[in-house]
Formats: C-alpha cells, structure tokens, sequence
C-alpha cells in the first residue's frame, strides 16, 4: 500500500467538487466522534467498473459488454483484483464504490416479480477505487492511500484551492420540488387499513424530493 500525507483538515467536500468523476464517492461521518466514525472517506476511481442498465445488460464503463449477470461479474472482477490485507489502523486501503439498487433483489432472489427499474440511475454500479483520501476527524489528519501499482492515481491527488471567506464548497442550492403533503397523509392512513386487516406488518413510507 502507497500512502501520502496532505495537510491536515483537507477540505474534502471542496475536492471531491472539483472533479466529481475522479472522486466519485464522499462518506462523512456524522456520528460524532467515537472510535466507528473517526474516518472520513473520500474514494477515487480509475474509470474501470460495470453497471447494469434498466434493460437488463451489464457494460463496463467504457461501453463493452460483460459476461453473466451483474453479481457474478462483481464477484469475478473482485476475485482478480483483491490484494492481501496490509494491516494497520487504515480503514481503507482500496476497493469499490457500489450502488445497488431495490431491484438487483431480482438476482438474488429470482422467484421475485419486480417492476423495471424507473429510471435515471442504474440498477446496479461498482466503480473500481483503488486510492482514496482519509480524514481522521479526532486529529484532523489526512492521508492518501493508494494500492500498490496505482502510484500515478496518487500523484494525481492535489488539494483544491482553499475556499475564499464565504464561498461555499463550489455549487449553488438547487430548487427542491417535493410531493403534496396530502398524499403522503393519505397514505399513512391507507398503510393503516392494511396493518389492521393484517396484511402488513411493517411499512416503509417516503416522501419524494427532487432537485
């Protein structure tokens, strides 16, 4: 494992804002502190992955085709690309960034009848990250690691410029549209038709948000 030491308290939100595709994924611990959530993760990705589209075909990302269906060709690629476990305090040392959505269930479970993804995003994505940027919220540490052989992916990892007294971290608020509060009402009191005819146990119930 490569490692390279940034100045502490890296502002990783700004980063990942510079450049969205190389830093495709940013977890942010918000738990407060304790010994499970001192890391902040940022990912960064070298264009290799798959996706699964709506219409059932699994691609890699540059447009090709993939054998067998998502998990399987998940599990193929990370069989051939996992390395031996580094040891150390790192809670990142390379990997993926997967998206999985409700309806990849259908691969586990065939005997399930799903209705087709919606839409826009993909049913399934893995992206490869074999480097990331880790922010220890008790120190204020920040260190860039990378998997051995992916040394350029490293060097690439630069701060972006510092933020200028009341900028913010590179976008504007969007407009948020949301669902009528009444159909959300309504709902609640179908969901409870349904628990006391007993056809329901538990039910998860939201609210759309879009922007």
């Amino acid at each position: 494992m490569l490692t390279r030491e940034l100045a502490d308290g890296t502002d990783l939100l700004r980063l990942q804002s510079s450049d969205p595709a190389r830093y495709p994924l940013l977890l942010e611990s918000v738990a407060g502190g304790n010994a499970l959530s001192r890391w902040d993760l940022l990912l960064v990705a070298d264009g290799d992955g798959l996706r699964l589209d709506a219409d059932g075909q699994v691609r890699r990302l540059d447009g090709r085709a993939a054998d067998g269906d998502f998990l399987s060709a998940l599990d193929h690629d990370w069989r051939a690309l996992q390395t031996p476990h580094a040891g150390g305090d790192l809670p990142f040392r390379g990997g993926w960034a997967l998206f999985l959505a409700y309806e990849l269930a259908g691969q586990v479970e065939p005997s399930l009848r799903l209705p087709h993804a919606p839409g826009p995003l993909p049913v399934a994505l893995a992206l490869r990250c074999p480097a990331a940027v880790l922010r220890d919220r008790a120190s204020g540490r920040c260190v860039a690691v990378a998997e051995d052989g992916a040394a350029s992916l490293l060097d690439a990892i630069a701060p972006a410029p510092a933020a200028e007294p009341g900028e913010g971290p590179g976008f504007a608020s969007p407009a948020l549209h949301e669902d009528d509060p009444q159909r959300f009402l309504d709902g609640v009191a179908r969901i409870h038709d349904y628990l006391r005819a007993g056809d329901v146990f538990q039910v998860n119930l939201s609210r759309a948000w879009r922007a």
